[in-house]
Order: C-alpha cells, then sequence, then structure tokens
C-alpha cells in the first residue's frame, strides 16, 4: 500500500501531494507578516497506520524593493514662483524594517528632490520659456531603486508689464 500524507491545513498557503507528501506553496510568503510556520502533517495508509510530525517552515527574509505611494505623478506650479517653492511632497514605503529610503531627481536643474521627498524649485520657472517639465524620480532603499515619471506643469499667470528702452 501507498502511504497518504494528509495535512490539517492551518492556512491555504500550503498544499501536500496525497501520495508523495511533497509540501508546496499555494501563494507566496513574505517575511514582514510572518517569519515561521507550524504545520501538523499526519501521514496514514491503508491498513489504519498513522504517524503526525509538525514541520517548522521558516521564511527566508529577502529585500522588499521600495514603491511611491500615489505614482503615477503630475504636479502644477505657478510660473515666476521663488527659488524653493515646494512643487510636490512624495511619499515611498519599505516593508523591510529599519530600511533608510533616499530620493533622487533627474531631467532637469529647475527642480531639487530633498531627502525627505519634497520637491522644490531651484530657478524662477517661466511658462513663456517651458511649460511642462518631464522627469524621472527615484527611491532607494540602498539595494534597490524604483523610478518613476512625473510631469510638472507650469501655470500662466499674468506678466508684469515691462517698459523698454528706458529711461524715456
Amino acid at each position: 500500500d501507498l502511504p497518504s500524507f494528509p495535512t490539517r491545513r492551518s492556512s491555504d498557503l500550503f498544499s501536500i501531494h496525497l501520495t508523495s507528501g511533497v509540501v508546496s506553496l499555494s501563494l507566496a510568503l513574505d517575511y514582514e507578516s510572518l517569519p515561521f510556520y507550524l504545520l501538523t502533517v499526519i501521514a496514514s495508509d491503508t491498513n489504519g497506520g498513522m504517524a503526525q510530525t509538525i514541520l517548522n517552515v521558516s521564511v527566508v527574509d529577502q529585500n522588499d524593493s521600495p514603491a511611491f505611494v500615489g505614482a503615477p505623478f503630475a504636479a502644477q506650479i505657478d510660473e515666476n514662483q521663488v527659488n524653493g517653492s515646494t512643487v510636490l511632497k512624495l511619499t515611498a514605503t519599505d516593508q523591510d524594517a529599519g530600511d533608510l529610503l533616499t530620493f533622487s531627481i533627474a531631467g532637469s536643474d529647475h527642480f531639487a528632490l530633498s531627502s525627505s521627498g519634497r520637491i522644490t524649485t531651484t530657478k524662477i520657472l517661466d511658462f513663456e520659456s517651458v511649460n511642462t517639465y518631464t522627469l524621472s524620480i527615484s527611491v532607494s532603499d540602498g539595494k534597490t531603486s524604483v523610478t518613476e515619471a512625473i510631469t510638472i506643469s507650469v501655470r500662466d499667470t499674468n506678466d508684469s508689464p515691462v517698459f523698454v528702452n528706458s529711461p524715456y
């Protein structure tokens, strides 16, 4: 007689082949959710024999990638704002405890990105010169980086008249 290995399911995460006893995952495990599982496995045969054991499944922690909250990003700012004006505050998360997230920005020297995720202007923006900027923003946990695009639209405001060839 071939033995069978039914299991009492403590979770829908695991399955067991009834004749080989191979334990498989039904879904991916996440260390941050639960770092280990204790499964009771019972083996029986058609003659009434039975054995029981505990299977300890330890989940190995893998690096979780950081992620931006609220992507995709788009922002608007009025033209002629002073340098240092806030455009947008980015938020990112990482499931790994203790990971320090760092931000970076590329695509224009008209903007800066602080360590707290705040995008600010570094120059006065002029709608008539450039009315849209498409930039790349990245967040890194030191092991993995994630990059997203951001579009910043410059809103036209009333420009004050300028006297040409003054004084008169």
